[in-house]
């Protein structure tokens, strides 16, 4: 990844057709959203925002986790840290998969919560694993929250790998705030290179 790549937008771009919403389910339908899901716009900001949180929520408590391990390496803390993460994956990739199984083990009635599957939920999960471990070890330093969560959600990186260690992406991001000049530069070579990649996917 270029220091330049920190430039380019990072946009969350979600596509969503009427198969995406139907996986939503009548059960999980927002009552903001159309019934005939005639208006993308508003689904659209619906994901966006649903992500959002999610998003918000994960990165908060795997900061927590970091600031206290700069201070204590505990093991104990790192393992909970790992187990939340792959807690939160566990419960969104096999959530329907437990429950059908325990329908036909107990013959019980449970209702399948069908949820969606978030994009590049594997990626982050795994990344923020390494985060927790580069900071337990003192490879890097934890930075403050808006870098961590500009590392987290970095489109650009999310839907096409690898996985990018936040030590490798810290350094771009510190640099975001250099001289004007040179953040003009910055932007202006992003964007260009952001048109040219647009360019060819059209």
């Amino acid at each position: 990844m270029t220091h330049n790549a920190v430039f380019e937008l990072p946009l969350f771009c979600i596509f969503v057709d009427n198969d995406c919403c139907a996986r939503l389910g009548r059960a999980h339908r927002p009552t903001s959203l159309p019934s005939d899901y005639d208006s993308l716009l508003v689904g659209v900001l619906w994901l966006v925002t649903r992500r959002l949180r999610l998003d918000s929520c994960r990165a908060g408590v795997n900061f927590a986790i970091a600031t206290r391990l700069e201070k204590n390496r505990s093991k104990a803390l790192f393992g909970c840290g790992v187990a939340f993460n792959l807690l939160l994956l566990g419960v969104f990739k096999y959530a329907d998969f437990a429950v059908a199984n325990g329908n036909s083990l107990f013959h019980a009635g449970w209702t399948l919560p069908h949820i969606v599957l978030p994009l590049a939920l594997s990626f982050i999960t795994f990344e923020q694993i390494s985060f927790l471990s580069d900071v337990r070890s003192k490879k890097v330093a934890r930075g403050d929250f808006l870098q961590y969560f500009a590392f987290v959600t970095f489109f650009l990186k999310l839907i096409v790998g690898p996985i990018i260690r936040y030590r490798e992406l810290l350094p771009q991001l510190s640099c975001a705030g250099v001289n004007s000049s040179e953040r003009v530069f910055h932007w202006t070579t992003g964007l260009c290179l952001f048109c040219f990649a647009l360019f060819k996917k059209w």
